[in-house]
């Protein structure tokens, strides 16, 4: 990473952004906002900012396409399907999605109890996708970002057999 300096506001910024803050993923928001740094002043708010909206560009895939090949590589359907699916339900806000929710909606056609549905937001939970506030039933991705990522590349494409890129 290159040397260089962010305001209080640009690190805020990119925290909150964030989500969880992945050192590997700082590490690239870091390099992308000193890229554009003045010489002159520190990282501001905008600069931080831009560099996290830039991570998400199409261009920069191989930050992302592991999540999405992990479920594809070590699970098998219908369980692969149902993860996809939760992960779906998940990105469709920064709140994310109640387990009365998945129950009553998301695997219409297909009776999932709640032992399975269990095991697969705990796999969820695991594998880092997602998390709960403090035992709630709500779940959520734990990185912002990568929820960002999911609703943009991945929704739709994966049930279409496209790719993410």
């Amino acid at each position: 990473m290159r040397g260089g300096e962010f305001s209080p506001g640009a690190v805020d910024t990119i925290l909150d952004r964030l989500g969880w803050h992945v050192p590997y993923y700082l590490d690239r928001i870091a390099d992308r906002a000193l890229g554009a740094q003045s010489c002159s002043s520190p990282v501001s708010s905008a600069q931080a900012s831009a560099a996290v909206d830039a991570l998400l560009d199409l261009s920069h895939r191989p930050h992302w396409t592991t999540w999405r090949e992990h479920l594809d590589k070590n699970f098998s359907d219908p369980e692969r399907t149902r993860l996809f699916a939760i992960l779906a339900a998940a990105s469709s806000s920064v709140e994310g999605t109640t387990l009365d929710s998945l129950r009553l909606s998301l695997f219409k056609g297909e009776p999932v109890d709640d032992c399975t549905l269990g095991a697969d937001l705990d796999t969820l939970e695991q594998d880092g996708y997602l998390t709960t506030n403090g035992g709630s039933s709500r779940f959520r991705f734990r990185m912002e970002l990568l929820r960002l990522w999911w609703q943009r590349y991945v929704v739709g494409r994966h049930l279409q057999g496209g790719t993410d890129g």
